[in-house]
């Protein structure tokens, strides 16, 4: 799957959120449940490295398989640190992971800078 563009992407969201308005939904929704169905269909085409993995297999141990992160629902580890780290919008997020993502995936694992998420177990904030 080819990330969108900016250009493509504000287009997208400026249809989808018209679209709902004209059928009397939210459109900050209905463009967040696109944005996830375009995450769920990106994210494993992204290569996680091997400590990448561990991190995920940590997180799910403490915390559950997903968190809630900002407007989102049940985000999966690798989605939520993308998101912590680039943003929302696909076209900032990396082809592949660099240690500078591992490393702040481990400093939110041991609690020294966490994302604003809500766990299964618990909230973690900002400090």
């Amino acid at each position: 799957m080819a990330k969108l563009t900016q250009d493509e992407s504000r287009i997208r969201e400026l249809e989808i959120g018209s679209a709902a308005a004209k059928n009397g939904k939210d459109p900050a929704r209905e463009i967040a449940k696109d944005r996830a169905k375009r995450w769920a269909e990106l994210v494993p085409t992204i290569e996680v490295p091997v400590a990448l993995e561990a991190w995920v297999v940590s997180m799910t141990a403490e915390h559950g398989p997903t968190c809630d992160y900002h407007n989102h629902r049940n985000v999966g580890w690798v989605t939520a640190l993308l998101i912590c780290r680039y943003g929302e919008a696909e076209y900032f997020w990396p082809s592949d992971f660099s240690e500078k993502d591992v490393a702040r995936a481990a400093e939110w694992l041991s609690g020294k800078t966490q994302p604003a998420s809500n766990t299964q177990s618990k909230f973690i904030s900002q400090p």
